[in-house]
């Protein structure tokens, strides 16, 4: 966390005042304004979507976890399941559970295209709106 705030979040802070304050000191305040209000929403948007993207990550973990846990223990226990005639049973099982997974990766794709779909719509807006 340090690291990020010190390498990443502070320098791009102080860039973005020091860049809105010339364009002020040059007469521009529309985009000085745009600039350091483009950059606060690019950060607190980025903030928010990551949140989300890593609760979701641990959902698809959990889901992932769930799926390799029947693969294993069908294949461990095949004679069992075999001998009580429920592979049906664990089939459906599977299917269900795979299915899950594959819901929860796909809304995590989501939330990265989310993502970039915001940072770029932020950037372009800021862009636009401090024009003349």
């Amino acid at each position: 966390i340090i690291e990020s705030l010190l390498f990443s979040l502070v320098p791009t802070l102080f860039e973005a005042c020091v860049v809105g304050g010339v364009f002020w000191l040059l007469g521009m305040p529309s985009i000085a304004i745009s600039t350091i209000l483009s950059v606060f929403a690019y950060i607190v948007y980025t903030y928010y979507i990551t949140n989300t993207r890593m609760e979701q990550r641990r959902k698809v973990l959990e889901k992932s976890e769930d799926v390799g846990r029947i693969e294993t223990e069908t294949l461990v226990n095949y004679e069992t399941v075999a001998m009580f005639g429920r592979e049906k049973r664990e089939v459906q099982t599977y299917d269900i559970v795979r299915k899950e997974y594959t819901d929860e990766r796909v809304n995590m794709l989501g939330l990265f295209a989310r993502l970039q779909l915001g940072q770029q719509s932020i950037r372009l807006f800021g862009v636009c709106i401090g024009r003349r």
